[in-house]
């Protein structure tokens, strides 16, 4: 009737921390959730998992109800039926995603029943989430909210003494800046270099692929090549040897080609005379 699932381990990142509580009903089919869940500024619930068996006669009406009431109103923050009328014993197991709910509107829990049926080896886990940022007062740097604590300084009449104090105290605040600009710094510069890699290994992976693809163009064009019909005649190998030539002249000498000649000469003697038409044009002018 359901599907065995595998719980998170706690894991977190920036300015978000996840976990998830223990068996809530580990003492009973009803729980305190301040019991349950730590009292943190900014923690509030994204989901249930829950399994438990049941016992029942298949002809039997039953039904479970994994509930919280509202801390904040009236009726249920959460609540979640399972209907087992007509169907044998078995075992169920849920995750149930909620809409991160604060924790403040998480009343006290309990598994509710109606019919004839018994609930069995109860598991109820919260999943939840705290926001850092949230608390006060925010003791994480990166939070864009953090506030450095303030340095009291005594308030005695100024001397030497007093002034000495003071120096060291800005010096110290100073180192501190120092360093977590640094810090600031060498975070930037590691962001850059991981972001200059995966530009690498991204590029050399499209080259990659364009090579590929020329590959397998290329092998499909001969593939195609090798496919139309008659194609095979062009591969044909030929024997090697001397071919020797099948024509060949009988006469040691050619006769001048007469015709030729005679039209060449005709055609120097009309040029000649032009040229000396126009001469003769130009000199009685």
């Amino acid at each position: 009737m359901g599907v065995l699932l595998a719980f998170c381990s706690f894991y977190s990142y920036s300015e978000t921390t996840y976990n998830q509580s223990s068996n809530a009903a580990a003492t009973g089919q009803q729980w305190t959730m301040t019991n349950v869940i730590p009292q943190n500024t900014g923690l509030s619930v994204t989901g249930i998992i829950y399994t438990y068996n049941v016992t029942k006669n298949p002809a039997d009406a039953f039904t479970v109800s994994i509930q919280n009431k509202n801390a904040s109103g009236t009726g249920f923050v959460f609540r979640s039926t399972d209907d087992w009328s007509g169907l044998p014993g078995n075992t169920i197991a849920k995750s149930v995603p909620v809409d991160n709910i604060p924790f403040k509107a998480w009343g006290d829990g309990e598994i509710a029943t109606t019919g004839f049926g018994t609930v069995k080896n109860p598991v109820i886990i919260y999943n939840y989430k705290i926001d850092t940022c949230a608390a006060t007062p925010v003791i994480d740097r990166s939070c864009p909210n953090y506030i450095p604590p303030t340095i009291d300084t005594p308030s005695i009449a100024t001397d030497t003494a007093t002034e000495e104090y003071i120096k060291e105290v800005m010096a110290n605040k100073t180192k501190l800046e120092t360093e977590e600009e640094k810090k600031q710094k060498e975070l930037k510069k590691a962001a850059e270099e991981k972001k200059k890699k995966i530009e690498q290994i991204a590029n050399k992976a499209i080259q990659n692929t364009l090579l590929t693809a020329n590959a397998v163009a290329q092998a499909d064009a001969f593939f195609a090549m090798n496919n139309i019909k008659g194609f095979e005649s062009y591969s044909v190998s030929m024997p090697g040897g001397t071919y020797k030539d099948a024509v060949r002249l009988q006469d040691a000498k050619l006769p001048d080609n007469v015709k030729a000649l005679r039209g060449n000469l005709t055609q120097q003697n009309l040029h000649k005379k032009m040229v000396e038409e126009q001469y003769k044009r130009f000199n009685n002018n």
